[in-house]
């Protein structure tokens, strides 16, 4: 294109600077020193470890690989088991931590070959061991039980003509069975929910395809051991007998308003409460932090939705010791958790930022502190860490 542009100039006898002809090399060479530039101050920003700034935060990771927490749980020892995925030049390995009650590494363990397999959901076994579903070169479902060691008992691969993402493990409702909650796509054109029981061994007890018409987050097992499904686009929740039959649905969202459901607690026999995020398209808002409750028939009896001038999102909400709940989320962005104190109406009684990360999930502990896990770039070598953080239950980060 350039030199088509200065022949013509030549052959209309129009004279040319030379400073203008040697403009495309400098460009060329400036991109070149930038780009080096670049690659240089993100080389010598790994290079610069950052300690986390209190007492009871920690990260998690490999050198000079990513790792990035997807679920946890809390052991029978008071310790926990993160899962999630280590990552350096697209090649992915599960990432299993178990920590003590104070988030103090007892160790941790790589699964995986050359290629990607990402850590997703886990769930406890009667036997003292961890059942983890994952992804296999991005499209299988992988499932593997590891003993309370990390050490693999088995792993099974999934892989048939269906593109997998998995979800959520839990526990079924038989207590030795497990119930698996995937998208999945079918000769890459057909988009369905499957719900999958398995054994302790891996089986399948049953398999059932669905078009739930969302996309699903997570899945709650309710008192009378059936299942909550919750998720988005568009927002919404269902409710699954524990033969993986459908029993009822509600929608929420539509051309004009983004829902996402991305949490759900029972709050009595009857009632649950959940929260997710709400966006309103046309007047291009920001993500606010949506709740409601709804009883046993899915009917919605209140919702609040809690925001300001900049994004707020919701990843968990567990109940407070004392009454009401705590909401454990994001604002301003991924980098910064944000809790929030709500009475039993859904009304905020407080809300406060609390730590550089961006939450998977929480839990208010029998000590009477929140912990919350998920990632950050903020300490570390400035890539993506596993995090770990403590704080009472007004949100202040503990320091000793």
């Amino acid at each position: 294109m350039i030199k088509s542009v200065f022949n013509f100039l030549f052959r209309k006898g129009i004279k040319v600077p030379f400073i203008i002809i040697l403009l495309p090399v400098f460009v060329i060479i400036f991109a070149f020193i930038a780009g080096t530039i670049i690659e240089l101050y993100l080389e010598i920003k790994k290079s610069i470890y950052r300690p986390p700034k209190f007492a009871s935060e920690r990260t998690y990771t490999v050198k000079n690989y990513s790792s990035q927490a997807m679920d946890f749980h809390r052991l029978w020892d008071g310790g926990y088991l993160i899962v999630g995925f280590l990552e350096i030049n697209d090649d992915y390995d599960i990432y299993l931590i178990r920590t003590d009650s104070h988030g103090d590494t007892v160790w941790t363990k790589r699964i995986g070959n050359k290629g990607e397999e990402e850590g997703i959901s886990i769930a406890l076994s009667p036997d003292s061991c961890f059942m983890i579903i994952g992804e296999k070169e991005m499209r299988s479902l992988y499932i593997i039980k590891v003993n309370k060691n990390g050490d693999i008992l088995y792993s099974k691969v999934f892989n048939d003509s269906i593109y997998w993402e998995p979800i959520k493990i839990i526990r079924a409702a038989k207590t030795n069975e497990y119930l698996i909650v995937a998208d999945i796509m079918i000769r890459f054109k057909t988009r369905r929910q499957c719900l999958l029981q398995i054994d302790e061994s891996g089986e399948v007890r049953w398999m059932k395809r669905h078009k739930l018409g969302i996309y699903p987050r997570g899945c709650w097992k309710s008192f009378k051991d059936e299942y909550i499904i919750y998720g988005w686009i568009p927002g919404g929740f269902l409710k699954i007998d524990r033969e993986g039959s459908l029993i009822w649905s509600r929608k929420f969202g539509g051309r004009d308003t983004v829902v996402s459901i991305t949490d759900v607690v029972q709050t009595s026999s009857s009632e649950y409460i959940a929260v997710g995020d709400i966006r309103v398209r046309k007047t291009g808002s920001d993500e606010d932090i949506l709740i409601l409750k709804f009883d046993d028939d899915g009917n919605i009896l209140w919702s609040k939705s809690v925001g300001d001038s900049t994004d707020n999102t919701a990843s968990a909400i567990v109940k407070h010791p004392s009454e009401g709940y705590m909401v454990i989320g994001s604002s301003g962005g991924r980098e910064r958790i944000y809790l929030l104190r709500l009475n039993e109406k859904g009304d905020v009684l407080w809300s406060k930022i609390v730590g550089p990360g961006a939450p998977v999930g929480g839990m208010i502990t029998e000590e009477n502190e929140i912990v919350i896990i998920g990632t950050t770039t903020t300490y570390g070598r400035g890539l993506y860490s596993v995090y770990f953080v403590r704080t009472d239950t007004l949100g202040n980060i503990i320091d000793k």
